[in-house]
């Protein structure tokens, strides 16, 4: 397994892979069947450009300001968001394929899982069972770009009991009505830490995580050329992973049609 490293950094490492069979190849040796013996259960994320970090929405925009001004405007954002849900938001079914509930009962993170769902910037972050529904992001993406690569990013579920739920946090099976976070086979991890990039959180020197360097790595990043991405997004298709299955209703529909169908 050591050998597929580019780098390793405490318990995160990255892979170089030459292109999307190369990818498959390496995910499955390094990250899913080491040894020949499935290393736990992993979660997957796809990026657009391998430059960016593994940073929540929310902190991308407003990371630059100090820890509690931070809060506040989270805390401001979440209740304006809650308040105008309450209002618009009790119809039976919405356009995004999402059953959505009354008022009273969305919990905290329901609200908060709909706002990122609606698309406004939480300290929320997706994540999926599929590496193949993560690669489809990563590569659908992948026009964003400034590196010329795109990531997927393996992380085993096991990690989040190597840290306080005060510092990370592992969201899963909270509103099953969200019929895209199905689809999408999606989890949410929260960050309450001030590091603001969570692959930090995972190398030597973290003061949130205990790290035993003589163990495998517990996040990984694939970087895979973008130059890969009509291969890969062909090879998702035949899997029925597209942009009308990833986002069931009419959006998906659009999108499909927008990339080509």
């Amino acid at each position: 397994m050591r050998q597929f490293f580019k780098d390793r950094d405490g318990s995160f490492a990255t892979v170089d892979c030459s292109d999307w069979m190369d990818f498959k190849n390496k995910i499955q040796q390094v990250a899913l069947y080491p040894n020949g013996k499935e290393n736990g259960k992993f979660l997957f994320r796809g990026q657009g450009c391998s430059s960016w970090g593994l940073t929540s929405s929310f902190d991308r925009k407003f990371g630059d300001l100090p820890p509690a001004e931070l809060d506040s405007i989270y805390l401001r954002r979440m209740k304006l968001f809650e308040k105008n849900f309450s209002i618009y938001g009790n119809m039976a079914k919405d356009s995004r394929g999402i059953q959505l509930p009354t008022a009273d009962e969305g919990s905290e993170l329901t609200i908060e899982a709909l706002a990122q769902h609606y698309g406004l910037s939480t300290r929320l972050m997706d994540w999926s069972s599929s590496m193949y529904v993560a690669s489809f992001f990563a590569f659908s993406g992948a026009q964003s770009s400034s590196t010329g690569m795109v990531s997927i990013w393996a992380l085993q579920e096991n990690a989040f009991a190597s840290f306080s739920t005060d510092h990370l946090e592992y969201l899963e099976d909270f509103y099953d009505q969200n019929v895209r976070n199905l689809w999408q086979m999606g989890s949410f991890s929260r960050n309450r830490t001030t590091v603001r990039n969570l692959e930090d959180l995972f190398r030597s020197g973290s003061k949130h995580c205990s790290i035993d360097n003589g163990l495998p790595p517990m996040l990984f990043r694939f970087d895979v050329p973008v130059a890969s991405s009509p291969e890969a997004l062909s090879d998702l298709a035949m899997m029925r992973i597209s942009s009308m299955t990833i986002f069931p209703g009419i959006e998906g529909v659009v999108k499909w049609i927008e990339d080509g169908c």
